[in-house]
């Protein structure tokens, strides 16, 4: 599905959990099994429509291995509840060709490419809001590129089983108009467009706070323009299993103040808005003893009171008559930070990064063998004395009693990278990139 994501991962991973809101080749049998095959430590070989198309969901990694010409690049590898999965990649992610595959219990599970076939440059038709507005959801693919004048550019596809997905777009998804379609055995299952009109162009009105209080669920599209003072920028036309959703924005999402509504089958369903007030000062330093002092069910006057200051407001949204709201303290890039997220003006979860005042990444870096001697369950002591260091304390996110938080080892950029995340204490999943 297409990745709407705007956040850092470790924002949005709290937001995600809160919000209300919106490599393959050769044939199975018996070959051998093998937990993992030999990396070759270069994205190797480049991958083919071919050697892709060969692979059989559970052949073993070594007979896909030549199929693919080689062995591919070891990029990942997980540990969850004690079962590892490895992920293999060949050829070039940002340009294609591309491909991916995951090994598990010594069998292929799941392979995915991007831009195999010389068909992949980008489409040479534009999507219209008439072209597009003509696709229902169950139409075949055959259908969607005669509607909509040429091949597409087919960005994705994957298999699993016997389900083969593709993702074909249409335009340009940075300047549009662009549109996103998902193929689910040839068969269209969900499309996304934006800047399909001119109504697209940056809003014309600012929101308030008396404008946005006024829009409740329940009012059409016209009622809502009307109320915020102009069309707004329609962002984007989602059809998935029949149900269309529209979404509008006022504003500047960047520095606000923005809002931003959401339509479904044409009456709002959802709300959200950020910096429609004058910023409060969010200078007053987050410490590890305010963070740890903010307690579940507290109001956001008193979250502010033991912070020292009100802090920023990062959002405010309203679905099904219920408000939340997340503040923020500090800086997520470059400092200690604090979010909180509030429900029903009720403190329900709070993020915190770098709060033990580590300056930068862990010194040591992890190794095949380091990483090899953790298990399930070790506590943060344990598993910093087995890779030799104490990591980096990435975030820690507590949501209702349980509290987690992840530390990483080395360079996620250039490798050997390790992150881990505890459970209340406790070593509960891990991965590795590069070892």
């Amino acid at each position: 599905m297409f990745n709407f994501s705007q956040a850092s991962s470790s924002v949005c991973a709290l937001l995600a959990a809160t919000l209300l809101v919106g490599c393959g080749g050769g044939g199975g049998g018996g070959d051998d099994v093998v937990a993992v095959p030999p990396a070759s430590g270069a994205p190797g070989c480049a991958p083919s429509r071919a050697a892709y198309d060969s692979v059989v969901i559970g052949a073993s990694p070594s007979a896909a291995a030549v199929v693919m010409g080689c062995a591919g690049e070891l990029v990942s590898q997980m540990d969850v509840a004690g079962l590892t999965q490895y992920t293999y990649q060949w050829g070039t992610v940002s340009s294609g060709p591309y491909v991916q595959m995951n090994v598990r219990d010594g069998r292929v599970t799941r392979k995915t490419a991007s831009r195999l076939d010389a068909a992949s440059a980008p489409s040479l038709c534009l999507p219209t809001v008439a072209s597009v507005g003509a696709l229902p959801i169950g139409v075949d693919v055959t259908t969607v590129v005669a509607t909509l004048g040429c091949a597409g550019e087919l960005v994705s596809e994957s298999a699993l089983g016997g389900v083969s997905e593709r993702t074909l777009v249409w335009g340009s998804v940075m300047s549009g108009p662009f549109a996103n379609f998902e193929f689910t055995n040839g068969v269209m299952t969900s499309r996304f467009s934006q800047g399909l009109t001119p109504a697209a162009a940056a809003s014309s009105c600012v929101p308030t706070r008396v404008s946005y209080d006024t829009i409740v669920q329940g009012l059409d599209i016209a009622a809502v323009q009307q109320r915020l003072g102009c069309a707004g920028q329609l962002l984007n036309d989602v059809l998935v299993a029949g149900l269309a959703r529209r979404t509008y924005a006022w504003g500047n999402a960047a520095m606000g103040p923005y809002a931003q509504v959401t339509f479904d089958g044409g009456l709002v369903s959802s709300k959200m808005a950020s910096r429609l007030e004058a910023v409060v000062s969010a200078n007053c330093t987050p410490t590890q003893a305010r963070f740890d002092a903010l307690a579940p069910g507290a109001t956001l006057a008193s979250v502010q009171a033991t912070m020292g200051c009100g802090g920023e407001q990062i959002n405010n949204a309203t679905v099904s008559g219920v408000n939340q709201v997340s503040q923020a303290w500090g800086s997520p890039a470059s400092g200690a930070y604090v979010m909180v997220t509030l429900r029903a003006d009720q403190l329900t979860a709070k993020l915190a990064q770098h709060l033990d005042g580590t300056p930068g990444p862990a010194a040591c870096l992890p190794t095949s063998a380091t990483v090899a001697a953790l298990s399930g369950g070790l506590t943060v002591v344990q598993a910093s004395a087995a890779i030799g260091c104490s990591g980096w304390l990435l975030t820690e996110v507590v949501t209702g009693s349980t509290n987690e938080k992840t530390y990483s080892w080395g360079s996620v950029v250039s490798g050997p990278y390790l992150q881990a995340k505890f459970r209340n204490g406790a070593l509960a999943s891990w991965s590795s990139t590069r070892l």
